[in-house]
C-alpha cells in the first residue's frame, strides 16, 4: 500500500528524525481518515503506529525514501508475518505488562533481520544518534 501527500515533510521533519520529532499535522483529512482505520492517533503519532503495526508482524520496515520536498510517500510492503517473531514480542509485553516502545520494536526487528551489529550500524539502521557513558551506551 503506498499512500502520498503533496507537498514534502513539514519544515523541521526528515526522513532520518521521523520518529522523534515533536507531531503536528499537515493535512486534517488525511489524518482523519488514518484515525478512523486506526493507522494514527489523536496524538498525531501516526507513522509510529504504522511502523509498529509492521514490526509486530516481522514484517518490513515502512518506506518513506521516496519522499521529496514536493511530496512524502510512504510505502508499506505486503509480505508474510513471522509468527514466530510476533510471538517473541507479545510475551516479552506479556511479561512486562506493557506494549514495547518504538525504538526497543525497531532495535529487536533490525537483529532478527541482520543477526549481529555492532552499535554504530545499529544507529544507522535505525535514524539514531548515541553516545557513549563509560562502557555503556545511551541512544
Amino acid at each position: 500500500m503506498t499512500i502520498s501527500s503533496p507537498g514534502g515533510f513539514i519544515e523541521g521533519v526528515n526522513f532520518n528524525n521521523l520518529l522523534t520529532v515533536e507531531p503536528h499535522g499537515r493535512n486534517q483529512a488525511l489524518a482523519d481518515t488514518l484515525k478512523r482505520i486506526g493507522l494514527a492517533e489523536k496524538t498525531e503519532r501516526g507513522i509510529d503506529r504504522i511502523f509498529e503495526g509492521s514490526i509486530m508482524y516481522g514484517r518490513p520496515w515502512t518506506d518513506c525514501s521516496e519522499s521529496t520536498d514536493r511530496y512524502v510517500k510512504l510505502f508499506i510492503q505486503r509480505a508474510k508475518p513471522d509468527f514466530a517473531f510476533t510471538k517473541m514480542i507479545s510475551n516479552e509485553e506479556n511479561r512486562t505488562g506493557r506494549s514495547l516502545p518504538i525504538y526497543s520494536l525497531l532495535i529487536l526487528s533490525a537483529l532478527q533481520s541482520e543477526r549481529r551489529l555492532d552499535i554504530h550500524r545499529m544507529a544507522e539502521i535505525i535514524n539514531i544518534s548515541y553516545k557513549t557513558n563509560g562502557n555503556s551506551f545511551i541512544l
